[in-house]
Order: C-alpha cells, then structure tokens, then sequence
C-alpha cells in the first residue's frame, strides 16, 4: 500500500490509489477495478483530471471508494478541494500494452538453459 502525505496550508492529506498500472492487451480497453482512500480535514472531491466537472463522489475522508474504469492510454485521478475547486492532490494510473510477441519472446526465454 502506498500512502503519500500532501501538505495544503496546514491540513495534512493522505491520498491512496491502488492499483497504479492496468495491462491490458495491445489495442483493447484495461478494465480497471481500482480502490481509493484519502483523509483530509475538510470536503474533496475525486475526479479524472481531463473531466473535473463530474466527480465521483465528494467526501471529507474515504476508505476503499470502489473505482471502475476502462483505461485506453494513462489517466491523472485528482482530489479537488469542494469549495474552492482547486486540486490538492493527484495520482497518474498508468496504461500498460502487452501483446502476444512478448509474451513469446518471455517463453522463448525462460525455455532456454545452458544445461539442455
């Protein structure tokens, strides 16, 4: 787990996304089922930064806030604070490709032994 400490004035914030990377294969979607948890001393809201019209829910502090996504490149979660909609916080979840030619280049590898 990973918690990472802001500072925004005087109030403290804790802001947990996990997890940070979705593979997928090359040229489909990454189904993403993420969870995200932060503690701050007054009202955030939690949005994708392209998009921070429509938050995903708006809350002092949260523990396990189920998140579905459907990743086609990286996208930027932010905590944005409630009133004066200024972003406090940001974490990036990374879009990975892995397609059929690695994964035999991988096999090929782990066949091969200098004892054969």
């Amino acid at each position: 787990m990973l918690l990472l400490p802001f500072t925004a004035g005087a109030a403290e914030m804790l802001l947990d996304v996990r997890p940070l990377v979705c593979v997928g294969k090359a040229d489909e979607p990454c189904p993403l089922n993420a969870k995200v948890s932060w503690h701050a001393d007054r009202q955030l809201c939690l949005v994708l930064a392209r998009d921070p019209g429509h938050p995903f829910t708006c809350q002092q502090q949260t523990s396990d806030f189920p998140l579905k996504l459907s990743l086609n490149g990286n996208i930027r979660l932010q905590l944005l604070d409630a009133v004066s909609l200024e972003p406090v916080a940001e974490r990036e979840i990374r879009y990975l490709q892995s397609s059929s030619q690695s994964s035999a280049l991988i096999h090929r590898r782990l066949e091969w032994s200098l004892f054969r």
